[in-house]
């Protein structure tokens, strides 16, 4: 896929608006429908034509609901996040080197979803 397929006209309007502004831009590479070559050519086509106003790219959208909203199985652990995380990360650093990784963000009761094994927090659950 080319720049055209991620809509470099709207990423060069936006890149506008940041300056203009003094904003930077937060992508949102989305998780939920996982296709992490997709997200890392988005990411690499805003990288190119956003430049340092590209703050970041956040993967996933508060992926502790995705099994509570059925986005994954009722089944879906850290464990399963972090695999898939993990996949994104080595696509994003490929495609998009040194553009900063972010969140994700979380919603929904944190007493919900997938929440953080205790391996991995550094805190006990």
């Amino acid at each position: 896929m080319g720049d055209d397929d991620h809509q470099p006209g709207g990423f060069d309007r936006l890149g506008r608006l940041a300056r203009r502004t003094g904003w930077r831009v937060l992508l949102s590479a989305p998780l939920l429908h996982y296709d992490p070559r997709a997200a890392a050519r988005e990411a690499a086509a805003a990288a190119r034509r956003l430049g340092p106003m590209l703050a970041a790219v956040e993967i996933g959208k508060e992926p502790n609901g995705f099994a509570v909203t059925g986005g994954r199985p009722a089944s879906w652990a850290y464990a399963d996040y972090r695999e898939e995380i993990s996949a994104y990360r080595r696509a994003l650093d490929s495609a998009a080197p040194g553009v900063p990784i972010a969140g994700p963000d979380t919603g929904i009761k944190a007493s919900t979803g997938c929440r953080p094994s205790r391996e991995t927090s550094g805190r006990g659950s």
